[in-house]
């Protein structure tokens, strides 16, 4: 689902399969880096899929893969191509590694080393302040924000794009979208109208349809036949 996370997922078995809309071969990755989209990506898979998932902020990947988000795309790259030397020890390590605390000291330890060599590779601090605002501030109007700064709506939205891979307005959107998807999974029952005024949907009908654009499915319906949970290992 569309969401304001840049995604890797790292397989351990099956590769991930992700499903072309117009008929293309599905497209295979043992591992892979996802940039930010407002459209849903289709995964096929046998039934099973084991392997480590992580989400992270446009810092984060910045940070830890060295690229901005917009270098990443809409759909997905292999991630040796980003981590490069680094991905064959985080690759074989994973696949010796016996038990989860080991998988996770050997992600941490490459990860942790790849922060130390980053530098200096922070995102411009006003940049960083608009996207907060977009993100965490629902309804919050795009022009609001680039007056808060000074900036032209143009000029916000032309370094979004090359920040983040998306304009301001479909950052906001998926953030508000991925706000609604968590509190109807996370939070418990909630009739939608409630939803829809907290992640501030203008109505339930509002909320309707942009589930409807990134999602494909309105949210009664995703609710009804959501049934492939994510399980942890103890």
């Amino acid at each position: 689902m569309p969401s304001p996370d840049v995604t890797v997922i790292i397989t351990f078995g099956e590769p991930v399969a992700l499903i072309h809309t117009e008929g293309r071969p599905p497209d295979r990755f043992d591992a892979l880096a996802s940039g930010l989209s407002s459209e849903p990506v289709i995964i096929a898979h046998t039934g099973f899929q084991h392997g480590i998932q992580l989400s992270l902020t446009p810092s984060g990947a910045r940070a830890l893969l060295g690229v901005p988000a917009s270098a990443l795309g809409s759909w997905a790259v292999d991630l040796e191509d980003v981590l490069g030397v680094d991905y064959r020890e985080l690759s074989d390590g994973l696949d010796a590694a016996p038990t989860w605390p080991e998988r996770f000291a050997i992600l941490d330890r490459v990860l942790a080393r790849r922060l130390v060599m980053s530098g200096d590779v922070e995102i411009e601090s006003r940049l960083s302040h608009a996207w907060r605002m977009l993100v965490s501030e629902p309804g919050h109007p795009v022009r609001a924000v680039a007056d808060e700064l000074g900036w032209s709506r143009r000029h916000l939205t032309g370094r979004f794009v090359a920040e983040f891979g998306l304009a301001p307005k479909e950052v906001a959107r998926v953030a508000r979208f991925h706000r609604s998807r968590t509190l109807l999974r996370t939070a418990g029952p909630h009739r939608l109208a409630d939803v829809a005024a907290l992640c501030g949907y203008y109505d339930q009908a509002h909320m309707a349809r942009d589930w409807r654009d990134l999602a494909g499915v309105p949210p009664s319906r995703w609710l009804a036949e959501e049934v492939f949970p994510i399980v942890q290992d103890d």
